[in-house]
């Protein structure tokens, strides 16, 4: 009786453990389900000061941090570069950690920029050489398919003015580094310079970014993952 009965609770744990698995890989599936990125294109992605930016103007920052993002992968892994994006470091996936970035840098950016227009910084002539410069290396250092994919959300034009609005938000910065007798880093992303002048502006974000997934937008993997629970087709 009691060998029946330790089968029967050992039969019981591993439908129970089976169940949990099971269980857990369908919610980190729903989880890191396909993300439809030009379904959102036109929704506002945050705002800073009630200027709001889309989706769609997100798309230049996008491509570039999965391009640098991606050739970081086939470094790591050639054959399933995917398997990179899954890493967890730093208590978050890479995959995260990519799409925060590029949400904090668009911010950064946009503060900076419209400092720069309200105070009448502007680029000199041979700062608007070195922007048409990193424009033409923007478009060349994309990857295999990824402007095909990145014209399908936005124009090139749009992007062209973001990579040079990102560089008068540059030049800002070291307009602000300088005239507070800081190094430029003082003005980064999470340095101290920043966040103080954050804090001097209403910044809203979308909830729609805890959807959105990088490593899927302007660049595709076929392969799947089991083995963190990503799944792509």
């Amino acid at each position: 009786m009691k060998k029946y009965l330790h089968i029967v609770i050992k039969i019981i744990a591993m439908a129970v453990l089976a169940g949990s698995v099971c269980f857990s890989l369908y919610q980190r599936a729903q989880k890191n389900k396909a993300f439809d990125y030009g379904a959102v294109l036109d929704e506002v992605a945050f705002s800073v000061d009630g200027n709001a930016k889309t989706f769609r103007d997100m798309a230049f920052y996008i491509a570039n941090q999965e391009r640098i993002v991606e050739e970081e992968a086939l470094i790591y892994n050639k054959k399933s570069s995917k398997d990179y994006w899954n890493m967890h470091t730093n208590g978050q996936f890479i995959a995260v950690a990519a799409r925060d970035s590029v949400y904090d840098m668009a911010v950064h950016d946009t503060i900076m920029y419209d400092l720069a227009v309200s105070e009448g910084i502007r680029l000199s002539k041979e700062q608007e050489k070195e922007v048409e410069n990193s424009i033409m290396d923007f478009w060349m250092d994309l990857l295999d398919d990824q402007e095909e994919k990145l014209l399908s959300y936005t124009t090139k034009e749009a992007v062209d003015e973001a990579i040079y609005k990102k560089a008068v938000a540059e030049v800002y910065q070291d307009y602000l580094a300088v005239v507070n007798n800081h190094a430029y880093v003082y003005y980064d992303v999470d340095a101290d310079g920043y966040e103080d002048i954050k804090k001097e502006h209403k910044i809203e974000k979308s909830k729609i970014w805890k959807d959105v997934v990088m490593g899927e937008i302007t660049i595709h993997h076929d392969k799947v993952n089991y083995a963190t629970g990503f799944e792509h087709e």
